[in-house]
């Protein structure tokens, strides 16, 4: 059976092989069901899905962020906001919080046509989202991440350190809750 994945967007992709000029497969998703499937995923790759609902096939790293960090940042957001406002993920050594791109002014209007799982689904499939914010692990014996923003002057557009480095419970405690905010602007 061929490798197929459905993303939040709602599209599916499937997974193509094909040979490269050097004669080796190559692997690409594509939303087309035709052309030369893949029948499995090659050794020590992963399907890997961005915030933005972009796949892509991706080779498998060791996880220096562990769960138990992702979740703690993921369930400080879902308590600050909606679900499709904030979404987070691991890049590397750092939790990245992303935040969505538009805002949805029709919920009034929508919410006489369809539930509102309906409306929260539908935010979900057709948000984008944008870096905001992030937790860089500085210090992996002692779990010390560094909180970082992004700046949005168009002097600097770079990513600016909040404080001091600390334990990511306290950091999300202190820092999450400016998200959306104006005090988001005057955090360093």
């Amino acid at each position: 059976m061929s490798i197929r994945y459905t993303a939040r967007s709602g599209k599916t992709y499937y997974l193509h092989v094909a040979a490269s000029a050097k004669g080796k497969d190559k692997y690409f998703f594509s939303t087309k069901p035709e052309g030369s499937l893949a029948q499995s995923l090659p050794d020590k790759y992963e399907i890997y899905e961005t915030v933005n609902a972009q796949v892509f096939l991706r080779r498998k790293t060791s996880q220096i962020v562990l769960e138990d960090e992702i979740a703690l940042i993921r369930n400080a957001l879902k308590d600050h906001a909606q679900e499709w406002k904030y979404k987070a993920e691991i890049k590397k050594n750092m939790i990245v919080i992303h935040e969505a791109c538009q805002e949805f002014d029709f919920d009034d209007l929508l919410s006489h046509w369809m539930d509102k799982a309906k409306l929260e689904r539908i935010k979900l499939q057709r948000t984008t989202y944008m870096p905001i914010m992030r937790f860089v692990l500085e210090d992996k014996d002692n779990r010390i991440f560094q909180a970082e923003r992004y700046c949005f002057l168009g002097s600097i557009d770079d990513w600016i350190m909040i404080g001091r480095p600390g334990k990511l419970h306290a950091l999300a405690k202190k820092l999450i809750k400016h998200l959306g905010q104006e005090s988001f602007f005057e955090l360093m």
